[in-house]
């Protein structure tokens, strides 16, 4: 993370030259669809850009007196950002143009935020963590999908409820929460059948912080693996192969985007692991979301898995056998893989309609 930003970042060159950039975008009148879609996208990068720099600027001075300054930079950075994406966002159409919106947001709010050190204890891990960002981008992912008019909803409703299908959702989600404590423990079990009875979590050891960095995941991420499913799930629309497109493409895109963990000293072998095991994942829980037509389950599923892999620590018996860090990772990988095939199969049919749900067909 950054460090934060003096008052007086203000006053450096470049900034001067985006806020003239801004203020001239905002007198030019598009005269074609196209030039429309070029204009709002510039609008929405600078006015991302500079209104979170700002905020995570003065806010960071105000916590070093007093904790409760965290409370107020939420609730403003919500609002503030809410309208721009309105504005901004909505004209923003294209596959690729939309994926480029997405990530960007991403990085406005992120990248800027970083607060002194301050107590209580609570109080310096929820900075941490990052959890008020991803919360702001949570609201934010909503209104975006309200304005490309793709229906995001923490739940939808199915057409039907019968024994059948609720008693194949029930042991979905009991793979998934065994998935979650499965992940944890391939990397800390001193034998494969610990692994797979996961024992390790009779060892669990949890700080505040993790809960709050767990948590920051299970939002963040997972909202934005859902916005990107429904920009691609719009893109197949016509493709007969709709939900497998969308779905491999939309783990893969997530999988790819911890890469940028290596600009932050991560080792190389540790990347390669998140590559890895993050794209089984991704395909699973989107899988859980669409069959069961509830994102929040999937966001605590994704919650539950960083939990309790933050509080297992050991050496696994995969270090007899080579790197174990990627052998995790691939075995990690795999299984999410097998489970999430499956249950796509039984459940096609339900995710088809939840799909049709959630693009307004």
């Amino acid at each position: 993370m950054s460090q934060t930003l003096p008052i007086a970042w203000f006053n450096q060159r470049f900034v001067q030259v985006l806020l003239l950039l801004l203020l001239v975008l905002a007198l030019i009148q598009p005269k074609t669809e196209k030039l429309l879609c070029w204009h709002k996208l510039c609008c929405f990068i600078f006015l991302t850009t500079i209104v979170n720099r700002y905020l995570s600027s003065l806010f960071g001075l105000l916590c070093k007196q007093h904790a409760g300054w965290l409370v107020l930079y939420a609730l403003l950075l919500m609002p503030i950002f809410l309208p721009i994406i309105a504005y901004a966002g909505s004209a923003i159409k294209g596959t690729i143009w939309r994926l480029l919106a997405v990530y960007w947001l991403i990085l406005s709010i992120y990248i800027s935020n970083s607060f002194p050190q301050i107590s209580p204890i609570w109080a310096d891990s929820l900075i941490s963590s990052g959890l008020l960002p991803a919360i702001a981008f949570c609201l934010a992912v909503f209104l975006l999908s309200a304005c490309w008019k793709l229906n995001l909803r923490l739940v939808v409703k199915q057409k039907e409820n019968c024994a059948r299908k609720l008693g194949l959702q029930i042991i979905l989600l009991l793979a998934a929460c065994w998935l979650a404590g499965f992940c944890a423990c391939i990397s800390f079990a001193l034998t494969p059948s610990q692994a797979v009875l996961l024992q390790p979590l009779a060892e669990l050891h949890l700080q505040v912080g993790d809960w709050f960095t767990a948590l920051e995941a299970g939002v963040m991420e997972q909202a934005e693996q859902a916005l990107v499913l429904l920009v691609l799930l719009d893109a197949f629309r016509t493709n007969r192969h709709q939900l497998i497109w969308s779905i491999g493409l939309t783990s893969l895109i997530f999988a790819m985007t911890h890469l940028i963990n290596l600009l932050s000293g991560e080792p190389t072998n540790s990347v390669i692991s998140q590559l890895i095991f993050t794209f089984g994942l991704a395909a699973f829980w989107l899988i859980l979301w669409l069959s069961t037509g509830q994102l929040w389950l999937a966001m605590v599923m994704h919650f539950l898995t960083d939990l309790l892999g933050y509080g297992l620590h050991g050496i696994s018996f995969l270090v007899n056998y080579g790197d174990p860090i990627i052998l995790g990772g691939l075995i990690i990988c795999l299984t999410a893989l097998l489970l999430a095939v499956i249950f796509f199969i039984p459940n096609k049919k339900a995710m088809t309609f939840n799909v049709n749900k959630l693009l307004n067909a």
